[in-house]
């Protein structure tokens, strides 16, 4: 609504100034008119919502000093991998999902003295390498776990999409390698676990793994988000954070708004919300004393 009603009174106040002989008549008001007709067609809400994030200037955003400094050795790493496409499947390194990045840690201050990491879905490793870099930097680095299944083929998603276009995602062995060869040139022991979401969350859980900080950014599609969700929580250390990647797309949405009612959010950008979640003590506190035999019969009958 407040995209096409700024647009609309942009075109107006340029319509007045050309009645006022204050601006030229090089366009009509008709292609005014037809400029916001457009934009309106073009593109749902959903997708006007995210084009607004993802344009909007965060160059006043803050991030500390070292947590740019890391940024930008980062992106020299992947540029002599990847060359010039090494964010083709990330936003790690601009200043929004950074400064996420920071406000995460920096909500995990005092409570954890070391920070194990479990991220879903790591595609090129620029997610995993910066969370592992500004982890060393505040000397908090714990265990680092990459679950990522890098199908020989990679994998078709898009379609529940808030664009509703499918592609194939170019996430295969050849990403994995240049992954893996990322985490060595930052000097970071990533442990790579080349599997589904599914089978590697149920893997670390019968290991009794427990992680201060998850991020979820999988299969975006279906079932996927909520089981990969529901797992996590399983391996989240008490008032641990969760991040959510992708969270507008249709599929991932209710489980942020049920988060959001259930936890406490820590931080939110047109890409990622961050939560602080204490299930284990939210089940004991939910547990109920069973009612002495006789009221349970009465219950009963």
């Amino acid at each position: 609504m407040k995209d096409y009603l700024k647009m609309g009174a942009s075109c107006a106040v340029r319509s007045i100034r050309r009645a006022a002989g204050l601006e030229k008549h090089s366009e009509s008001v008709r292609s005014d008119a037809s400029e916001l007709w457009n934009y309106l067609v073009r593109f749902t809400p959903a997708q006007r919502r995210l084009r607004r994030g993802q344009l909007k200037d965060y160059s006043g955003l803050h991030v500390s000093p070292e947590a740019e400094a890391e940024t930008l050795a980062l992106r020299e790493m992947a540029r002599a991998i990847y060359g010039q496409r090494y964010e083709y499947m990330s936003f790690a390194t601009n200043r929004e999902v950074v400064h996420v990045f920071e406000t995460v840690l920096d909500s995990l201050a005092g409570r954890f003295e070391r920070i194990n990491y479990l991220e879903i879905g790591s595609a090129q490793g620029l997610s995993m390498s910066l969370m592992g870099l500004l982890l060393r930097q505040k000397r908090r680095l714990g265990r680092l776990v990459s679950v990522d299944p890098y199908f020989d083929d990679g994998y078709v998603e898009g379609q529940r999409s808030p664009w509703g276009k499918s592609g194939v995602s170019q996430a295969t062995d050849g990403m994995r390698e240049g992954a893996l060869r990322l985490y060595e040139s930052a000097g970071l022991d990533v442990e790579q676990r080349r599997t589904t979401s599914l089978n590697g969350l149920r893997e670390l859980i019968a290991e009794e793994a427990r992680f201060e900080l998850i991020y979820v950014d999988g299969y975006h599609e279906g079932l996927t988000p909520a089981v990969d969700i529901g797992l996590s929580l399983a391996l989240l250390a008490d008032n641990g954070v969760i991040m959510l990647d992708d969270h507008q797309w249709p599929d991932v949405s209710p489980l942020e708004n049920l988060l959001r009612q259930h936890s406490k959010s820590i931080v939110r950008n047109w890409k990622i919300a961050a939560f602080s979640a204490n299930l284990h003590g939210e089940v004991n506190d939910a547990r109920v004393e069973a009612p002495p035999a006789r009221e349970a019969e009465k219950v009963a009958t």
